[in-house]
């Protein structure tokens, strides 16, 4: 339920029963959530600076400010790679697409112009002043500024952005902007101050009538706002309502300011995962996109042919099996973008927090195994990067393979456009996949969970390093709240190996809105906030490994055992149970 108030309980008695497992070692960082096609049902998954100086009483004055940080790098201030400027024609204002360079009117008479203030780190992002708090007011009016920059990264500007026509609305809705920027300064000590009066602008005319790309957004994609990423595309900013701004009138969440700052913590988040990713050399093999998707009538492969509902199948052709042995490592790139380019995310994006995976197809049991699982968003664009280097073992003969990724139920399709990529390299590990030993999967959560036996995995005399594997979500949202919100815990013994992990962060009030510096989409349409049992919508599910290469004994047949906790007990049935979706597996390397 995307507004039920039974979810919004979450903040309230729900929380409370999602109890922390005191046995447990230690919390996770690495959550995701959604629907199962068959135990969750749709109810479950648902749920300054130049801008300043007009005002003569601030204390930071803009000249002063400008005069102290002319000659600060903030990229080598702050220890962020930086990117080049680039010359565009623009004027596609689609996301993900280039901006032009473009003058910004500010309210102090001065200009901003993009290129001169590019600094090649640092994000923008243009606040529209027509959402409505919890009070009733308009955001700007009703909240201050302090917990919004306190939250944010440092290598970001906020644009303050009149959404009408009439220049008198800057006057009535600017200028008071411009004077709680001051007000905000002021209380600052003078680094802070001097910092933020750099970053912090006031729009100096209507967004509906400055021209150029400001006023294009407000009449466009950007009605609710809208961000210059650190590659210099344009990015929308999503939903700004939050979890602390529940207004009972509505049944949902209105805005606060402080719900921009998980913006440009995502941003980093991408920006540094591109350095990783450009500084490997890889082979990289396409499974979806604009080389594998079939063309449309003009024979050529278009945005449009790319967009699945439910599901895609594609044999592929990989490397040949010498080539593929060379490879010790292997990440998963995938991009959902919404179907319509020219609208919103909201309504636009897939509506659900549904679970999201890539399968590969085992010929020999016709049955698919899973290579990565990731959550999808509440009606946002995402892209995860996600390791799956065990499911080399099933690609090592090379040649024909075939692959599926699936993200939506059949009964809730969500038509998506796809990107997605196989990453092969070399790091040098001096040992490769080469078997994935089954070990155990998860199920409904209740007494029943552990009538498990002890598996007895023979591990090969050739094996040079031999790890843990698991993939563990939970689903559902039983009186327990489980397995969704409530922290269940894991347990493995592998020879002499133990280790015990317990979701804590389930069901707490942010758990998941203070990880977009680790991939959460943020300020998605949804109750996207809340910590989940193994993960966090919009993000990537990393899998657990571990190496246990010196708890086992090479060439002898080892005890293998697991069993899942709630609070310190085996789990109980309480009726309507929910479930942990998990597979694992014993990797050998040679």
């Amino acid at each position: 339920m995307a507004r039920s108030s039974i979810l919004l309980l979450l903040s309230g008695a729900l929380l409370a029963a999602c109890t922390t497992d005191e046995e447990g070692k230690s919390s996770s960082d690495e959550e995701a959530d959604a629907d199962t096609d068959t135990d969750t049902d749709a109810d479950t998954d648902a749920d300054t600076d130049a801008d300043t100086d007009a005002d003569t009483d601030a204390d930071t004055d803009a000249d002063t400010d400008a005069d102290t940080d002319a000659d600060v790098n903030p990229c080598e201030a702050l220890g962020l790679d930086e990117r080049p400027f680039e010359d565009v024609d623009g004027g596609v204002y689609r996301r993900r697409e280039l901006v032009q360079d473009f003058t910004i009117p500010l309210i102090d008479g001065e200009d901003w112009v993009l290129s001169e203030e590019w600094s090649g780190c640092e994000s923008y992002v243009f606040v529209p002043h027509n959402q409505i708090s919890a009070t009733g007011e308009f955001w700007w009016d009703g909240d201050e500024l302090d917990t919004l920059l306190e939250k944010s990264p440092q290598n970001v500007h906020y644009f303050f952005t009149v959404y009408d026509d009439r220049a008198s609305d800057v006057d009535n809705r600017g200028a008071p902007m411009a004077d709680k920027i001051s007000e905000t300064l002021a209380r600052m000590d003078e680094d802070d101050a001097a910092w933020w009066a750099d970053r912090l602008h006031v729009v100096g005319e209507p967004a509906y009538t400055v021209g150029g790309p400001i006023q294009s957004m407000a009449v466009g994609i950007g009605h609710q706002g809208w961000a210059i990423d650190r590659f210099q595309r344009i990015r929308g900013i999503g939903s700004s309502g939050w979890v602390t701004a529940y207004d009972a009138s509505i049944e949902w969440f209105r805005a606060r300011l402080e719900s921009l700052a998980g913006e440009p913590a995502y941003f980093n988040f991408e920006a540094e995962r591109q350095v990783r990713l450009d500084a490997e050399t890889v082979t990289e093999i396409e499974l979806w996109g604009p080389n594998t998707a079939p063309p449309g009538d003009d024979g050529v492969v278009d945005f449009e042919d790319r967009i699945i509902a439910e599901y895609h199948d594609v044999t592929v052709e990989l490397p040949d099996a010498a080539t593929m042995e060379s490879f010790d490592t292997l990440e998963l790139d995938v991009l959902f973008e919404c179907p319509n380019r020219d609208a919103s995310e909201q309504g636009n994006c897939g509506a659900w927090d549904y679970l999201a995976h890539t399968w590969w197809w085992n010929p020999e049991t016709e049955s698919w195994n899973e290579m990565a699982r990731y959550i999808t968003t509440y009606h946002r664009e995402s892209r995860w990067v996600v390791d799956a280097t065990h499911a080399l073992a099933w690609l090592n003969t090379g040649g024909e393979h075939t692959f599926r990724i699936q993200w939506a139920p059949s009964w809730n399709t969500q038509p998506t456009a796809i990107t997605t990529k196989m990453r092969l390299s070399n790091r040098g590990k001096g040992y490769r996949p080469t078997e994935v030993i089954p070990l155990y999967q998860g199920g409904t959560f209740n007494e029943s969970y552990n009538d498990r036996v002890p598996m007895d995995i023979e591990v090969p005399a050739s094996a040079a390093h031999v790890e843990l594997r698991a993939i563990i979500t939970g689903h559902g949202n039983d009186s327990r709240g489980c397995a969704e919100f409530c922290a269940h815990a894991h347990e493995f013994d592998v020879g002499s190996f133990n280790w015990r992990h317990a979701y804590n962060e389930a069901g707490s009030r942010e758990g998941c809105a203070d990880r977009s510096d680790d991939g959460v989409v943020p300020n998605q349409w949804g109750t996207w906030w809340y910590g989940r049992g193994g993960w966090c919508p919009g993000q990537r599910v990393d899998p657990w490994v571990h190496d246990v290469t010196s708890d086992v004994t090479a060439g002898a047949s080892n005890e293998v055992m697991y069993q899942g906790w709630l609070s310190g007990s085996y789990p109980s049935t309480v009726g309507g149970d929910g479930n942990v979706l998990m597979n694992s597996w014993l990797v050998v390397y040679e």
